[in-house]
């Protein structure tokens, strides 16, 4: 299951084509190069996906039936830390938000 927002965009499966000892600008690309199409997320464990698609159609497909599970899925737990694991992060996250009086416990 995906974290976060799915995404839509071109793979390039050629390099830059050379004309005259130059790259050709960017513009001209989809004329001159071949790609496809990839959906890309990322996991609930941080690790990044992606899956090909030869029609922007179907990938945008495919990336908004995945996005509609995201939004209505289930929540996934959060990782068991241990409480001074848990003040450390947050000291830091909280760091010049806060007075260093805050943080001092008895």
């Amino acid at each position: 299951m995906s974290s976060k927002k799915v995404t839509v965009s071109r793979k390039w499966l050629e390099p830059v084509p050379v004309r005259n000892g130059e790259k050709i600008p960017k513009e001209l690309w989809s004329n001159e190069r071949r790609f496809c199409w990839i959906a890309r997320w990322y996991e609930t464990n941080g690790r990044k996906r992606g899956k090909l698609f030869d029609k922007k159609r179907k990938a945008e497909k495919f990336a908004l039936k995945l996005q509609e599970s995201v939004n209505t899925g289930k929540q996934v737990d959060p990782e068991k830390i241990r409480l001074k694991y848990f003040i450390s992060e947050h000291k830091q996250l909280m760091k010049n938000q806060v007075s260093e009086a805050t943080f001092i416990h008895q």
